[in-house]
C-alpha cells in the first residue's frame, strides 16, 4: 500500500490512498482493511457515476428526429461543387452537418466535387442524396430508360462509390407519375415543391400525391430567386423557431458570379452565423435530412 498512486477526492482536495486509510482508521479506531474496504465501495460508487454522466452526455449530443418539439434546419448544397466546401468546412467546424445533392456525371469534373471529397465529408456525418445522372428536365413523355438510368444508375454510381444514399433531389424539382414510381422503388425518402418549411404532418401526407411516404421541401437561395440575401433568410429561421418547423434551406454556388443561384460568401456567411446564434440559444437544432428524419442507412 505504500507504494500505491492512486487519489482520493474529499472536500475539495486530493490525497493519497495509503494517507486517507491512516488517518481515518486512526481518528474511527477502524482496522485498514475495513477501511480498505470501504474506500474500494467508493470507488467503485463513484466509477458507476461518472460512467452514467458520460452515457447522458453521449445522448444529449445524439442526433434529433425532427418530431415538432423545436425547430429544426438543415443546410443543403446541391450539385456538389467546389466553390461550396469552404462553407461545409466552416459548418463542420461548428459541429453542423448538411445534405449534399452531387450529380453523377460531374463528380470529380472540374468546378466539382471528387469521390474522395464526399467520402470524407460523409465520414464527418454529411449526407448524400442522388441528384440524377446528367440533371435533366424530365416530362411526362421521358422514356422509361431514361428515368431508369437518371434515378437509379445514379444511385448505383454512388453507392459503389461507399456512399449510403437514401434520399433522391429531382433536378428542377420537377417530378412525373412514371419518375415518382421509381424513386418511390428506390429512395426511403425525396424532396418535391414547393419551397415549404416541413413540419411533422407534412412530412408524411405532403408527398401523398404522388405515393410517398416521407417527402420534405426546400426553400432555394441564390441572389436571383426569392432568398437571395440574409434579410430574407432571417424570417424563415425566425418562423421556424416560433412555429417549430422544419426548415432546409438549399444553395447552389457560394461565389460572386452572376449566375441567379448564386450565394455570395459573405450571405452565407451571415445566414450560417445567425443559425450558430439561435443554434447555441438552443432555439433550434441543426442537422443533415437522414437524423432529422429518422431514416436508417441501408
Amino acid at each position: 500500500m505504500s507504494k500505491c498512486h492512486i487519489l482520493l477526492r474529499g472536500d475539495g482536495f486530493m490525497l493519497p490512498w495509503v494517507v486517507a486509510m491512516k488517518v481515518f482508521s486512526k481518528k474511527n479506531k477502524l482496522s485498514l482493511s475495513a477501511v480498505t474496504a470501504a474506500a474500494l465501495l467508493v470507488s467503485l460508487l463513484l466509477q458507476s457515476s461518472i460512467s452514467a454522466h458520460q452515457d447522458a452526455a453521449a445522448l444529449s449530443t445524439s442526433p434529433t428526429v425532427y418530431d415538432g418539439s423545436i425547430a429544426m434546419v438543415t443546410i443543403a448544397f446541391g450539385h456538389a461543387y467546389t466553390d461550396q466546401l469552404t462553407a461545409m468546412n466552416n459548418m463542420t467546424k461548428y459541429h453542423f452537418t448538411g445534405n449534399i445533392s452531387p450529380v453523377g456525371t460531374k463528380i470529380g469534373k472540374g468546378g466539382y466535387l471528387t469521390q474522395t471529397s464526399l467520402l470524407n465529408l460523409k465520414s464527418q456525418g454529411w449526407q448524400i442524396l442522388s441528384h440524377s445522372m446528367t440533371h435533366p428536365r424530365i416530362s411526362s413523355t421521358t422514356p422509361n430508360s431514361v428515368l431508369q438510368y437518371e434515378i437509379v444508375q445514379s444511385k448505383q454510381n454512388l453507392t459503389n462509390m461507399g456512399l449510403c444514399i437514401t434520399g433522391y433531389e429531382s433536378p428542377f424539382d420537377i417530378i412525373t407519375t412514371n419518375s415518382a414510381s421509381i424513386i418511390k422503388s428506390n429512395y426511403k425518402y425525396t424532396v418535391i415543391n414547393p419551397d415549404h418549411q416541413n413540419t411533422v404532418y407534412s412530412i408524411t401526407h405532403d408527398g401523398a400525391k404522388w405515393g410517398f411516404p416521407v417527402a420534405i421541401h426546400y426553400y432555394g437561395v441564390g441572389k436571383g430567386i426569392g432568398i437571395n440575401n440574409f434579410a430574407a433568410a432571417k424570417p424563415l429561421v425566425d418562423y421556424a423557431i416560433a412555429h417549430h418547423t422544419y426548415l432546409i434551406l438549399n444553395f447552389h454556388q457560394i461565389d460572386n458570379i452572376s449566375d441567379p443561384y448564386s450565394t455570395p460568401p459573405p450571405t452565407f456567411w451571415q445566414i450560417l452565423q445567425y443559425i450558430k446564434q439561435k443554434s447555441d440559444a438552443g432555439q433550434l437544432k441543426v442537422e443533415n435530412s437522414v437524423q432529422a428524419l429518422g431514416i436508417s442507412c441501408p
